[in-house]
């Protein structure tokens, strides 16, 4: 008996137009699939490179700021001291090695090194090389005289122990140097046997580093040699005197602590109290400072204008500089340029080549400063 059952022949019965994709449908989708991936990847890598590229721009432009407001500060701070000061200027710092000589202020509240002499002095700024630290070779360099923004108020000073009695010691300690001055005679020396309980210092020889070749803190002489100490003078400073402490800050560029950069560097005056030794040492204020370049324009005549600029080698009197012209390279942390750096950059009239040829992006920062706190 044969049964025909309809749902059943359903069953084994295709539909007529059912069907999978071909291979080139296949192969058509994962072209267009491709394409749109390779497209995505083409905007994220534009936008990450944006990125990259604003990131280490604006990066680099508030390091130059930050650099060139340093800078400008401690510039315009030189010779900031509390009383004018005239001819009769004594320098008792011991100058045995010559390390000493630019805290005499005598010569200028400035002083400029110009980065093509090869007549530097020696324990002022680290030697050139290329470790950590190290001064770069062509680049400039300067130091800035001022008070360190202490002062004492005088309330005695007896010239035949060498001791001086003020109202309040504050942070004052063995080894410090000090500026004594009252409008007729200023002194450089180094404070000795500094007693908390009394409120006394001395300003005696044969102690400290670099110690005082001389107790006579009058007339304009200084330690730099034996005719020198014979102009020194026996002085009383009185009750109207000021006393502040001296501080010595010079900038130059140095090899980066990483060692694969340029750093701007702070050298400043430092004192072991312990051992009442002074001495310099150097800090590492920024990095990506390339390169510096100053020039120091010098007035001549009594109209206080500068007549033109200088590079630091041909400057004739440090006590005639009114204002300075600044040019500092900087340059991106990474190399997110898309070509190598091979151009020229103006700093402060120098024309300078970047320091490696890579792809960073730099840009020259350029800036004037007068110098308003001129105590000669």
């Amino acid at each position: 008996m044969n049964i025909y059952s309809p749902d059943a022949a359903a069953l084994h019965r295709r539909p007529r137009h059912s069907r999978g994709f071909t291979i080139i449908e296949i192969m058509i989708a994962v072209i267009l699939g491709l394409i749109i991936i390779a497209g995505l990847f083409k905007v994220y890598e534009t936008s990450k490179f944006s990125y990259l590229m604003s990131e280490n721009v604006g990066r680099m432009q508030e390091n130059a700021r930050f650099a060139m407001s340093k800078l400008t500060r401690d510039i315009r701070m030189a010779g900031s001291i509390p009383c004018k000061i005239g001819n009769n200027f004594a320098n008792t710092l011991n100058d045995t090695t010559q390390t000493f000589t630019f805290l005499d202020f005598a010569d200028g509240s400035i002083r400029g090194y110009d980065g093509a002499s090869t007549n530097w002095p020696a324990g002022r700024f680290p030697g050139t090389g290329t470790a950590a630290g190290d001064r770069v070779a062509g680049t400039d360099a300067i130091v800035v005289l001022r008070d360190g923004g202490e002062s004492y108020l005088l309330t005695r000073h007896n010239v035949n122990t060498q001791q001086f009695t003020v109202n309040d010691l504050y942070s004052l300690a063995n080894g410090d140097i000090l500026l004594a001055c009252d409008g007729i005679n200023a002194a450089i020396f180094q404070a000795l046997n500094v007693n908390t309980a009394n409120k006394t210092f001395e300003h005696g020889t044969g102690a400290g580093s670099p110690g005082n070749c001389s107790t006579r803190l009058g007339g304009s002489g200084s330690c730099k040699d034996s005719n020198s100490q014979l102009t020194l003078k026996s002085h009383t400073f009185g009750l109207g005197a000021q006393l502040v402490k001296f501080a010595a800050v010079g900038y130059f560029i140095g090899v980066s602590s990483g060692g694969d950069s340029r750093s701007l560097y702070r050298r400043r005056l430092v004192v072991d109290h312990a051992s009442s030794s002074a001495s310099y040492a150097s800090e590492e204020v920024l990095q990506g400072v390339e390169n510096m370049q100053i020039l120091y324009a010098e007035n001549t005549d009594t109209d206080k204008q500068p007549e033109r600029y200088f590079t630091a080698d041909n400057v004739t009197t440090w006590n005639n500089i009114v204002s300075l012209r600044i040019g500092l390279l900087m340059h991106t942390p990474d190399q997110v340029s898309g070509e190598t750096d091979t151009k020229k950059y103006n700093l402060a009239g120098a024309l300078v080549d970047p320091a490696t040829s890579d792809r960073r992006m730099r840009f020259s920062f350029n800036s004037s400063v007068t110098l308003r706190n001129r105590a000669l």
